[in-house]
């Protein structure tokens, strides 16, 4: 059974999941001899991505012309994950939009981060795009732009995946902000 509701990527809340799976479980569980099996339904408030419209960074130059500097989509390395239903990379309740500004390089954003960055480049972060790296403190405390360095997800005599089973080089996680 569990292999048959993981087949196929899904996201929380939708019909997928409200229609499809939770009527599948409710009824292996009726055939599995629960008599007072009830589903009850209830509204959340979720945060979906459009799928038209990847995430991605790019700089743009004096004359407006773009240079993407991030994927939109992560490289398929395995057959399965070559579905029209995989999502693209998204953190849940990040706010749309297209900032333009410096760029900033933060480390990992932490306080610390932050403190020796005012110190040692004397610039400050207000009005700048930062950027850092997603591990150390959580992701939602950082709000700016968030990538995984497969460093920080691996050991050094280890591979990333597929030579591995860590995080592999163009994955992007995702959560909520």
């Amino acid at each position: 059974m569990t292999r048959d509701l993981t087949r196929k990527p899904h996201i929380a809340g939708l019909d997928t999941d409200e229609k499809v799976l939770v009527e599948r479980i409710k009824n292996d569980w009726e055939n599995a001899g629960l008599n007072s099996v009830v589903v009850h339904p209830y509204d959340v408030l979720l945060s979906y991505p459009v799928q038209s419209d990847s995430n991605y960074v790019a700089l743009l130059d004096k004359d407006g012309n773009e240079y993407e500097v991030s994927q939109k989509k992560e490289l398929v390395i395995d057959e399965e994950q070559n579905d029209p239903d995989v999502v693209n990379p998204f953190n849940a309740y990040s706010a749309p939009g297209t900032p333009s500004g410096d760029l900033v390089y933060l480390n990992y954003a932490t306080i610390e981060d932050f403190i020796a960055f005012d110190r040692t480049v004397g610039i400050d972060t207000a009005g700048k795009i930062c950027i850092s790296q997603y591990e150390s403190i959580f992701r939602g405390d950082k709000g700016l732009i968030l990538y995984s360095d497969p460093a920080d997800y691996t050991v050094s005599w280890a591979g990333v995946y597929p030579s591995d089973w860590y995080f592999p080089p163009t994955g992007a996680q995702r959560g909520t902000l």
